[in-house]
Parts: structure tokens; C-alpha cells; sequence
């Protein structure tokens, strides 16, 4: 990851093994199945990736199963802590995500289920 042009790795800056992914995706969740095969959910807003130290990465897997019709509409902006704001000094990260054939000009991800 660049920061302020510099290369940086996120685990040895915190050298925390898990994080807080911040992402509004309460729509995505609400009437539908949601499985956590990587990580863990903290609420509809909040989960947290698990850091793999043989891909030297956090990984977080959702699989969803959309049961719910009707249009499906949110940001693809997210926010990395490397822990909770109240236990002190954290560090937030801005990470813009892509999702594969959906590259709305205002950065967000939509769709229908009919």
C-alpha cells in the first residue's frame, strides 16, 4: 500500500493480526444469509479481517446469498483500523475497493435482484 507516495505494509506498521474493516454494507446483509468463512462481524458497518502470515495478508470472506429483490445500493469505500479508537492511538486507513465489471463514476456498487 502507498502512503503519501511511500510503499508501506500495514502489518508491520501495527503489528496487529487482526483489524476493524469499516464498510457501510447493512443493505447487503439485511433479509439475506450471510456467512463469515474469513473473519469475523462486529456489527452491519464493522468487521474484522484476519492477517494470513503465509499470504502476508488480512483476508476477510463473506459468502451472502441474496434472498432479498429489489435494488442493491453502497459505497465501495472503506476504513482499516488496526484497532478500536478507544483503546488508544489507532491508525485509519482509506482503502478504495473494486468490484470486478462495476466501476460507477461516484464509487459505488449497485445492482438489482430480480
Amino acid at each position: 500500500m502507498k502512503v503519501n507516495s511511500k510503499d508501506i505494509d500495514i502489518f508491520q506498521t501495527t503489528k496487529q493480526s487482526s483489524g476493524i474493516l469499516r464498510i457501510h454494507l447493512s443493505e447487503l446483509f439485511q433479509d439475506n444469509n450471510v456467512n463469515f468463512v474469513k473473519g469475523k462481524k462486529i456489527d452491519d458497518f464493522s468487521s474484522s479481517p484476519v492477517y494470513n502470515t503465509v499470504t502476508d495478508s488480512y483476508e476477510l470472506e463473506v459468502d451472502v446469498i441474496l434472498n432479498r429483490k429489489g435494488i442493491y445500493s453502497f459505497d465501495s469505500f472503506a476504513t482499516f483500523q488496526d484497532r478500536e479508537f478507544e483503546e488508544g492511538q489507532c491508525v485509519f486507513i482509506q482503502i478504495i475497493t473494486s468490484i470486478k465489471g462495476n466501476n460507477i463514476s461516484d464509487n459505488r456498487f449497485e445492482f438489482v435482484v430480480i
